[in-house]
């Protein structure tokens, strides 16, 4: 009988064939179980058909990325479906292929496979609008990045940060460092020449369109939700939007809604933001708590999927919770339970790889760990948004599902090196 650990080693199609299947019944699993609608194609067809007609979209509130990656699904009945299933298998194609750079048999099967339990990752491919195209195009990004096909991964970055504007960060962290260490990459300086004019191009295009040099137009909503004086209170135990938004939290004072939304979206951003800094000026000491929510939510909380057990929003004169629902099953339950256990996986892993690099460190050349930085790099160009805005768990999912291929690779390294120097003790 032939064992599967040979064929394993034999065959790393049979490897990929079998991470591939599982990832495709899992992603089926979570798209029945969630009663959420399915948004990640469906909300972006107008844009899809702009693009196809050679018009720009009608308003820029969001990127114009995730509208061009449905664009070859919009005749399909079931776009949402189509789109996210394809553009899903891409991310595990290069998510597969990231792990394929951790030499160790070991390392490589346990960052394949607890991706599996990475419940909230597949359940936000379906009901989060642009999760799935923000994966894909992660994973594409950081593959070209550790292969160090410039071009491409420049491109990729650049399509990232039309899908989610945050992403703009990336690449502009990306860039800095290629400039910096050109000479160490072996970059020819014709090469930077490309980066720069994709970014002169979108901002050439936003500013001719719509007014504004940046993708989108969401930034000053987005820190007035992030600052908001009531922040504190609802996260991270509560869904925030729903939390803030349901008793008009989220609306400045002196505004009423329905006639906000009809200004220009640029005047409208500029409303949230003046409004965030006259709210962070008057609230000091609330600045101080959300910023420690925030930090204590990104690093060590396991409360990661607060909507589930059902809806709760603040009363209009802020002083009680509204519980509309108790809707927690024994299904989201489990689904919690599973997402928890990823979670400490995760963390274990990062603490002990960076117990074991401390040990290690004088023996590691720059070489030793530069795939480990590609790898962690998304995430760490997440961290100031997230305390500047917040750091809701569907902004930062895809990046965090880095952690463990990361922390792979770098205690691959270190065995490595720890056998090559075996003087040297260290405790398992």
């Amino acid at each position: 009988m032939v064992r599967i650990s040979n064929l394993l080693k034999q065959f790393s199609s049979f490897r990929f064939l079998v991470f591939g299947l599982s990832c495709n019944l899992f992603l089926l699993l979570s798209w029945q179980l969630n009663s959420l609608p399915a948004v990640a194609g469906t909300n972006w067809i107008d844009k899809a058909l702009a693009i196809l007609n050679f018009d720009a979209p009608a308003d820029n509130y969001y990127p114009p990325g995730s509208g061009l990656l449905i664009t070859p699904f919009v005749s399909f009945p079931h776009v949402s479906l189509v789109s996210t299933f394809f553009w899903a298998n891409i991310g595990f194609i290069f998510y597969f292929l990231i792990c394929n750079f951790i030499s160790s048999k070991f390392w490589n099967l346990v960052a394949l496979f607890t991706f599996l339990i990475n419940v909230y990752l597949f359940w936000n491919f379906k009901s989060s609008q642009d999760t799935v195209f923000e994966f894909a195009f992660v994973m594409i990004s950081v593959y070209f990045l550790i292969r160090q096909k410039w071009y491409m991964a420049f491109l990729s970055l650049f399509l990232l940060f039309q899908i989610r504007s945050g992403y703009l960060l990336l690449f502009v962290l990306v860039f800095g460092i290629i400039l910096i260490k050109r000479q160490y990459f072996r970059v020819k300086k014709r090469v930077l020449i490309f980066p720069i004019s994709l970014f002169i191009l979108s901002a050439g295009f936003n500013q001719l369109v719509y007014g504004v040099v940046s993708p989108s137009v969401t930034s000053g909503q987005t820190i007035y939700f992030g600052q908001n004086k009531y922040f504190y209170l609802g996260h991270p135990n509560f869904d925030i939007d729903t939390f803030l938004s349901k008793e008009g939290h989220m609306t400045p004072e002196g505004f009423a809604s329905d006639e906000l939304w009809k200004r220009d979206l640029k005047e409208v951003d500029e409303i949230f933001l003046k409004e965030a800094l006259r709210d962070i000026l008057s609230n000091p000491q609330v600045l101080i708590q959300n910023t420690l929510i925030k930090i204590d939510n990104l690093f060590f909380n396991f409360q990661k999927i607060p909507n589930l057990p059902g809806q709760h929003w603040l009363a209009t004169n802020g002083n009680s919770i509204i519980i509309d629902k108790n809707a927690l099953n024994l299904k989201y339950a489990i689904g919690n339970l599973i997402y928890f256990i990823y979670r400490v996986i995760s963390v274990l892993l990062i603490i002990y790889a960076l117990s074991v690099y401390f040990h290690l460190r004088k023996l590691l050349t720059r070489g030793d760990y530069v795939h480990t930085i590609w790898l962690l790099l998304p995430f760490i160009s997440w961290v100031p948004l997230c305390l500047i805005f917040y750091e809701d768990t569907r902004f930062r999912i895809v990046s965090e599902s880095l952690f463990i291929p990361a922390s792979a690779c770098l205690l691959t390294r270190l065995n490595s090196l720890r056998n090559n120097n075996s003087q040297i003790p260290i405790q398992n």
